[in-house]
């Protein structure tokens, strides 16, 4: 079989794996884009939110082969709990602590953890959001295609998590199942196996549930792929965006919610910045997005030229210019205080300004630290604002850019959900990599920082792209 990993650096999540599939967990969805745009809200949520491991399995998923190799890997790796995800589900921030936090008291107790559907007269199943593998409590030499017919009835808790159908554990019994036998996915099967070798599985607690988000992908996919596939979705405004919002169900509001992003503002930066990056670029372009742009121009001050401002949010665009405008290098966190009034006027909802406040004081005491003298050279540099959608409309920037050095802060645009959603098939990739072939190949030297639509993040130490082989 094959997979790609990319490894975890943090000491507290770095024992935990989340598992893509390129084959497709659920079998209910026909429509090919709508299972393309299902697999990259998942894998981008991933990419966005987690700490832990990221594990890409290209190989099928039958069980006799892969499953049991890939339990018996990530085992020898180190891991102790792996996520399987099924496609349309987005985790977010803080599912890994509430995992750990959730299995400091349960470590040897459970096998596997999943969405547990147990109606009568059927073998119990796993709705299709995620199966968490307990590596701690399987053999190395488990196989997850044997069972044990003598051992395959089933007993379930009489408590349940909700309604009368989700049982807080499953259970094995003596004797031959007595349940009809249809499994919805692959896992099903994992977990009946497991069940007759003597393994417990239990259901997903409220504290990891409240965490991630399902799109319940089979249900009502006609209605869903009518709108979510229109050729005018991209086109729409934000009014009407916002109006289509308000008549979608809540689950597939998931899909529709990315639409929004034209109204947010990024007031303090989520990614890391490289404080000794200073390659003397004479062109910064940038997302209207937090001051790391900013920050960027204080390092290559000495040659800096020109910024060039990206956004497709014409708030975000209209608060960058008002910093330019308005502030004076000094006491960002005061700053923002006193004229955040303008900013939310401007915006529809309030909700879409992002700002974390320990990075507000951080930021503060950064620029508060530097020379008076280098902000306003900073304002007098050439600023060009294009209120672009960089996928469609990169050529903007070449017709700008030429034979020059140049540093792209590009942050995670190529990891979008709005662009995977407004953009049919491989639209994205395709953008990515013609405007990065083209830019090197009209400049001297062109740094970039930010992540790529498959998923490379270049977070903290910007690369040269016209030195190197691919990324």
């Amino acid at each position: 079989m094959n997979f790609s990993l990319e490894l975890s650096t943090s000491d507290k999540y770095s024992k935990i794996v989340h598992v893509v599939t390129t084959d497709s967990l659920i079998q209910g969805v026909k429509n090919n884009e709508y299972m393309r745009i299902l697999k990259a809200v998942l894998h981008n949520s991933i990419l966005n939110t987690q700490d832990g491991a990221i594990c890409e399995w290209h190989s099928s998923t039958d069980i006799d082969n892969h499953f049991n190799y890939m339990v018996s890997y990530m085992k020898k790796l180190g891991f102790e709990y792996m996520f399987i995800w099924f496609e349309g589900n987005k985790p977010d921030h803080g599912i890994e602590n509430a995992l750990l936090e959730w299995a400091k008291h349960r470590t040897e107790d459970w096998t596997l953890m999943g969405h547990i559907l147990d109606r009568n007269g059927r073998c119990p199943v796993f709705h299709e959001q995620c199966v968490v593998f307990n590596l701690k409590n399987i053999d190395e030499n488990v196989n997850l295609a044997d069972y044990k017919e003598s051992n395959g009835r089933f007993v379930s808790s009489e408590e349940h998590v909700h309604d009368d159908y989700t049982p807080i554990w499953v259970k094995s019994a003596p004797g031959k199942v007595d349940k009809v036998v249809e499994p919805r996915s692959v896992l099903d099967q994992v977990m009946w196996n497991l069940l007759s070798q003597g393994h417990t599985i239990v259901n997903v607690p409220d504290t990891i549930r409240d965490r991630k988000q399902c799109v319940y992908a089979e249900e009502d996919e006609k209605a869903t792929i009518k709108w979510l596939l229109s050729d005018r979705i991209s086109e729409m405004t934000l009014p009407e965006r916002k109006t289509l919002l308000k008549t979608i169900d809540q689950n597939k509001s998931i899909l529709a919610e990315p639409l929004m992003q034209k109204d947010e503002v990024y007031v303090t930066n989520t990614d890391n910045l490289d404080n000794n990056f200073n390659p003397d670029v004479d062109t910064i372009v940038s997302p209207a997005s937090g001051l790391n742009g900013f920050m960027y121009a204080v390092l290559n001050i000495k040659t800096l030229n020109r910024m060039i401002w990206t956004d497709f949010s014409p708030t975000a665009m209209w608060w960058t210019k008002y910093i330019l405008e308005n502030w004076d290098g000094r006491d960002f966190g005061g700053f923002w205080f006193k004229h955040k009034k303008h900013l939310k006027e401007r915006t529809n909802d309030p909700h879409s300004l992002e700002v974390d406040y320990e990075q507000l004081n951080w930021l503060t005491n950064y620029f508060n630290s530097l020379d008076e003298s280098i902000w306003s050279k900073i304002q007098n540099l050439e600023h060009v604002f294009l209120e672009i959608d960089l996928i469609n409309d990169y050529q903007q920037v070449l017709d700008i850019v030429k034979d020059e050095n140049v540093f792209l802060q590009l942050t995670n645009i190529y990891l979008y959900d709005a662009n995977y959603i407004g953009n049919k098939y491989h639209r994205v990739f395709e953008s990515f990599y013609t405007f990065l072939n083209k830019m090197v190949a009209t400049n001297k030297n062109v740094y970039f920082i930010g992540d790529t639509p498959n998923g490379k993040r270049y977070r903290y130490t910007p690369i040269n792209l016209s030195r190197v082989a691919k990324i």
